[in-house]
């Protein structure tokens, strides 16, 4: 843990390029709190100056942490291994991040769930639906606002639990208020609150858009639910364009003017979402990524060649032979795909 950065973040004092052009000049955060308190600053502004000064001089790193872990507040900063690979390895991520709950979730493999805040009843459904099941075998990462997001979180609670809120706001100050007690209830439940802001901040307008970038950020594929042109879950999705990460999208009425925007990505290339399943089959194609039931799918695929070994069936025919929902199957059966145990020929699976 650096300390030094932390402390030097928290006292919001140093833009975010600033804080890089530091450890360049002074070689480390700890030179640089002790320079910057004992002589001139990088800054011509005096009165900047004098502020800088007053907090170095009057506050303690060791205090600083003290404090924050008192009120079970975990802060990572980018040189520590506990903080997300995936983040680290996007194009502006957070030198600090603050935690709150469950931090081994950000060992996981992730995918986010975003959307518009005045969702259909359908939109509610699917949301929720999707990350209940997508729970299972990811963790879903959302922004804890009014809509998709409170739906995508409580479907992931009702799975198997694994959700990681991302606020624009410092832990003082979770926003909407309305949905304080869900705040509660993701970490009670083994969930993960976390944001890239000092406790004490307020939530301001700009700071949402900037949150965006580290659910994309954070997440091996991003899933758009509802989301109007002006929607904030289009920048969500652009960001995870630019990290080159995956791009779903469930299609929506062209009536609904909150599906514009989530029907524009699917014309302009994203992930058609068809079923629950095809999310993690994509991704099991084009990312490696671990699953949480894999000694169960592992047996279960060995199960279905040996249903196999007697000629080959549909997904459906075996759907029924198991007693397991087609899109289980097909999952599974995707994942022997990939590993050259079966083939599929015009819809009919054969063993290898």
């Amino acid at each position: 843990m650096n300390k030094y950065l932390i402390s030097l973040q928290y006292s919001e004092l140093f833009t975010y390029r600033e804080l890089i052009s530091l450890m360049e000049v002074y070689k480390s955060y700890e030179n640089a709190w002790l320079k910057l308190a004992s002589s001139r600053s990088l800054f011509d502004d005096q009165v900047r100056e004098k502020k800088i000064k007053d907090f170095l001089n009057k506050n303690s790193v060791q205090e600083i942490v003290d404090n924050l872990l008192l009120e079970n507040i975990f802060p990572l900063t980018i040189y520590d291994k506990e903080y997300p690979v995936l983040l680290k390895e996007s194009k502006s991520p957070p030198l600090v991040i603050y935690t709150k709950g469950n931090k081994s979730l950000l060992q996981e493999d992730t995918v986010s769930v975003v959307g518009t805040r005045k969702p259909t009843p359908y939109g509610r459904k699917i949301a929720f639906e999707l990350s209940a099941y997508l729970a299972d075998y990811l963790t879903i990462v959302s922004g804890l606002a009014l809509g998709i997001d409170s739906e995508a979180h409580k479907g992931a609670l009702k799975g198997s639990k694994k959700t990681i809120a991302v606020l624009g706001s410092g832990f003082h100050h979770p926003y909407p208020p309305e949905n304080k007690e869900l705040f509660n209830k993701i970490i009670a439940e083994g969930g993960l609150i976390l944001t890239e802001y000092p406790p004490y901040l307020k939530p301001e307008s700009w700071r949402f858009p900037a949150r965006n970038r580290i659910i994309a950020g954070i997440s091996k594929g991003t899933v758009v639910i509802e989301a109007g042109i002006k929607s904030g879950a289009l920048i969500t999705a652009n960001y995870a364009m630019e990290e080159g990460r995956e791009v779903f999208a469930v299609p929506g009425l062209i009536t609904n003017t909150n599906s514009q925007g989530s029907n524009a990505l699917l014309k302009d290339g994203a992930h058609l979402v068809l079923k629950y399943s095809g999310i993690l089959e994509t991704l099991a194609v084009f990312h490696n990524f671990k699953l949480g039931r894999t000694d169960n799918i592992s047996s279960d695929g060995q199960g279905l060649i040996g249903f196999l070994e007697g000629g080959p069936l549909s997904a459906e025919e075996l759907a029924i032979m198991v007693s397991e929902p087609i899109e289980s199957i097909l999952f599974k059966l995707s994942l022997l795909e990939l590993e050259g145990k079966v083939v599929r020929k015009s819809g009919i699976f054969h063993k290898v």
